[in-house]
């Protein structure tokens, strides 16, 4: 099992889409993903973005978090969070 510890900017927070080239890179470089923790509501709320993107279906890749907002009650409700 390999661990990889991403630390979001302030910038990837306030701009999520400056997320998305350094999960790129992460997946391509571990390709045997199964899950994603995210610490804030903002990159959380993204996962959609992040998982289409990526081209990833729902439930491919778990993303979690500690934190809820509109679009991550969206998220939910479309499979992309867990």
């Amino acid at each position: 099992m390999v661990v990889t510890k991403l630390t979001a900017t302030n910038e990837m927070v306030s701009n999520t889409q400056l997320m998305l080239p350094v999960l790129s890179g992460e997946i391509l470089a571990h390709p045997d993903t199964k899950l994603i923790e995210y610490a804030n509501s903002a990159n959380l709320g993204a996962v959609p973005l992040y998982m289409k993107s990526l081209g990833k279906k729902p439930g491919e890749i778990k993303n979690i978090g500690f934190d809820t907002s509109a679009a991550i009650v969206d998220a939910f409700r479309t499979g992309t969070c867990s």
